[in-house]
């Protein structure tokens, strides 16, 4: 019987201290440089990361709207990242993608799923907001535009990430701190 507490004790402290320490490590981008990501988590007010697939229709119709929120928040400190997890597209595919899409942001490559696991995203799109120390403050969904993979609302009526860049940066609570992503499984 005390085994099995403190197992429990263990998992629950070692779940606590994941979802508090920032991913660390210098990653590749889709352009042939590196991105150190405790040196972006220093130098900025927050960080989103954004799970994307250059052909997952869900990621391609969210690209204008990620360039949306990069221009209203660029002047705050809010860095935008994107991350394509696994090894399905090339750093030449994926810097297609951004251009096409005029993606302003750096991309990272993940392929051995270190980022998208750490942070146990499953889908893309999804969102995670780092605050300045590089804990999660935000993951999930954009916003409610996405019901299925097959079903839009014709517009979103909850912001979900707005919202929690929003009362980070005002210094109040995040009243939804997690949402279920909907789109196309990271593989």
């Amino acid at each position: 019987m005390n085994f099995v507490r403190i197992l429990i004790v263990l998992f629950v402290l070692v779940s606590a201290c994941k979802s508090k320490t920032p991913i660390e490590g210098v990653f590749p981008t889709s352009d042939g440089g590196k991105l150190d990501m405790a040196y972006h988590v220093e130098q900025t007010q927050a960080i989103v990361l954004f799970y994307l697939s250059p052909q997952c229709p869900l990621s391609v119709n969210y690209t204008k709207k990620i360039n949306e929120m990069q221009q209203e928040y660029q002047d705050k400190y809010i860095e935008f990242i994107g991350v394509i997890s696994g090894s399905h597209y090339s750093a030449q595919e994926t810097e297609q993608f951004k251009s096409k899409y005029d993606l302003k942001m750096e991309i990272i490559m993940d392929k051995n799923f270190l980022i998208s696991n750490f942070y146990n995203a499953s889908v893309t799109p999804s969102v995670n907001l780092l605050d300045s120390t590089g804990a999660v403050q935000y993951a999930g969904s954009i916003d409610n535009w996405a019901v299925s993979l097959r079903r839009k609302r014709i517009a979103a009526t909850q912001f979900y990430l707005e919202d929690a860049i929003d009362a980070y940066l005002a210094g109040a609570p995040i009243i939804t701190r997690e949402t279920e992503a909907i789109g196309c499984i990271i593989e």
